[in-house]
């Protein structure tokens, strides 16, 4: 069951809850009972969240087990872009696991492929699960997810479903 209260939000199953227009200074706690410390790099804070440059700029927090996703997960943002880049430098969300700095995951949107796309790479072999195509249109907010249920993936834009993929990592 979940319960909202003012300052978190008790669901075991939310592991990061970021509202990032009410997270204002270089460093503040995540608003999931899991309470993570966020640490800001450049991302400005504005009254309708952070804006990131687009080069450097980002919030980190620290290394956790289920950042791994050994199991089903979901991820979703509220992202506006403002300019183009390629899609390692426009990630709306990533994770690295250090020491080992080639296994690690993004979300984000290939400008090239024109789709949201999941890249993951687990020391072996890098994979790009890509959407449904669609176009971005710049200085416009859009909700993008993923989430995954044994080895399906499904993407959303916007709240609804856009388009699946099956891959086995």
């Amino acid at each position: 069951m979940t319960k909202i209260k003012k300052d978190f939000i008790y669901d075991p199953s939310l592991v990061l809850f970021l509202p990032l227009y009410e997270l204002d200074g270089a460093s503040f706690m995540d608003k999931s009972h899991y309470g993570h410390l966020a640490t800001a790099t450049g991302a400005l804070w504005r009254p309708n969240g952070r804006e990131f440059d687009g080069v450097d700029d980002k919030i980190e927090i620290p290394d956790q087990d289920y950042w791994s996703f050994a199991g089903d997960f979901s991820l979703i943002v509220w992202a506006k872009w403002t300019a183009d880049a390629s899609w390692w430098i426009n990630a709306l969300l990533a994770h690295t696991e250090k020491p080992d700095t080639n296994k690690k995951w993004y979300l984000s949107y290939d400008s090239g492929n024109t789709a949201t796309i999941f890249h993951i790479h687990d020391n072996v072999t890098p994979q790009n699960i890509l959407s449904a195509v669609w176009t971005r249109t710049l200085g416009t907010f859009y909700c993008i997810g993923v989430k995954r249920v044994g080895n399906d993936y499904t993407f959303y834009k916007d709240g609804q479903a856009n388009g699946t993929a099956t891959q086995s990592q």
